[in-house]
């Protein structure tokens, strides 16, 4: 929001005095995006679009940052739901039966685990390395062999 606009000290003025009255609203749309915006009631409603929607308390959430009452609606559902992530199961189901993923998951060892990977490819790169060297020797025993035939074969033709 610009500092010359309208809109400035009216904000500031609902978060400074009114900050009991105020609610952060994440609108769902149908078009699968999604809208934020505060609003600023005493009442258990508010008006959006044209739509009324009910304020229940049980179905809140504190948001850090801004320090308000945060409801997640969408715009077909005048009630607001909430979202809840049970952590454990998401991580049971993701993970199964390699342990590496729930570790990568963890914000606080992905740092390790990135490491780890980078090492074992740079390690089966070296692996990589030593068959590459070995097929270039191969390849050149193989042009030796097929050049000795070629002299014995042209010997024995008459063409030498």
């Amino acid at each position: 929001m610009s500092i010359f606009s309208i809109d400035k000290p009216k904000e500031w003025f609902k978060n400074k005095f009114q900050s009991h009255k105020m609610y952060l609203i994440v609108m769902y749309k149908r078009n699968l995006k999604y809208s934020l915006f505060t609003i600023a009631t005493s009442e258990k409603t508010f008006i959006y679009n044209g739509g009324e929607y009910y304020l229940d308390a049980d179905m809140g959430t504190r948001e850090v940052s801004t320090g308000l009452s945060a409801f997640f609606f969408h715009e077909d559902v005048s009630m607001p739901f909430k979202i809840k992530h049970n952590i454990d199961d998401l991580i049971e189901s993701v993970s199964g039966e390699d342990k590496g993923i729930a570790l990568a998951l963890n914000p606080n060892s992905l740092k390790g685990f990135i490491k780890s990977q980078v090492i074992e490819k740079v390690l089966k790169g070296q692996e990589l390395s030593d068959e590459m060297a070995f097929m270039k020797k191969l390849i050149i025993i193989n042009l030796l062999v097929s050049g000795a035939v070629l002299v014995v074969v042209a010997k024995s033709m008459g063409w030498i």
